[in-house]
């Protein structure tokens, strides 16, 4: 009796340690769930397509100044890519992006004769010449604050959307005149089955940098929204980017 009781032992000990062997030969995955959104995270958008007429809309209030300003606009042409990337030791996100997001102002609500009682009023006039456009230029400080899987519209397969929360640096430009600002908080929000962006931000400049003059001159408390047309292209992976990916997975694998 007590052979078959060592035997059966012995079997249970061999099959408990072959999977955990099993276990520990596995691959890891690479990258935590994190990493595994930030690579979600990107796209090439041509901002030249319009998803809407009037896409960016833009409000702009100032204490001192009896009502606020409503603008819209539409994003002006070039190229911005997005390519999420995270920071393997830091867990850091970044969005890696690249080109300016441009929103020219084209229209406004009109109240003649009140244009002193609108922050920046007096552009209202001759909106074309004036050439109003907000530019975001970079992001910081980027990190993930929500995520939502739900069906795809049409009912095929699901699509994840990613909610982030950035910072800003950029600038307004109007009559050739700029003025920046710099640390605005801002929400960028991706999907991933048809990729696609939108963008929220307020920010605030010196009416003064602006050549306004009076109680228009003090700060601009500005409220801004635009959004890129979908897109199918996605940022290529360089050759060193590439090899640079498979050198830090070995390293994690030889560290197990």
């Amino acid at each position: 009796m007590r052979p078959l009781i060592l035997n059966v032992l012995a079997t249970v000990l061999f099959l408990a340690s072959a999977g955990s062997l099993n276990a520990a030969d596995k691959p890891k995955r690479g990258g935590d769930l994190v990493s595994d959104q930030a690579s979600h995270i990107a796209g090439v958008f041509d901002m030249a397509k319009q998803p809407r007429p009037y896409i960016v809309l833009l409000i702009l209030d100032q204490e001192g100044v009896r009502y606020p300003s409503f603008w819209c606009g539409r994003n002006e042409p070039g190229k911005v890519t997005f390519r999420g990337k995270e920071d393997l030791l830091t867990k850091d996100l970044s969005l890696g992006h690249v080109g300016a997001i441009t929103c020219l102002l084209t229209n406004a609500a009109r109240k003649y004769g009140m244009e002193a009682d609108l922050p920046g009023g007096g552009w209202i006039k001759d909106l074309k010449t004036a050439k109003l456009q907000v530019v975001f230029e970079s992001f910081s400080d980027e990190a993930i604050t929500k995520t939502e899987k739900k069906a795809a519209k049409g009912g095929l397969g699901t699509e994840t959307t990613y909610t982030i929360s950035a910072k800003a640096k950029g600038h307004v430009g109007v009559n050739g005149r700029k003025a920046p600002f710099a640390k605005a908080p801002v929400t960028i929000i991706f999907t991933d089955r048809i990729c696609v962006f939108s963008l929220n931000g307020t920010f605030t400049v010196l009416g003064s940098d602006l050549g306004l003059t009076g109680a228009q001159a003090g700060p601009i408390k500005a409220t801004i929204t635009t959004a890129a047309a979908p897109t199918t292209e996605v940022p290529k992976v360089t050759a060193d980017e590439a090899a640079k990916k498979l050198g830090t997975m070995g390293r994690e694998g030889d560290a197990d």
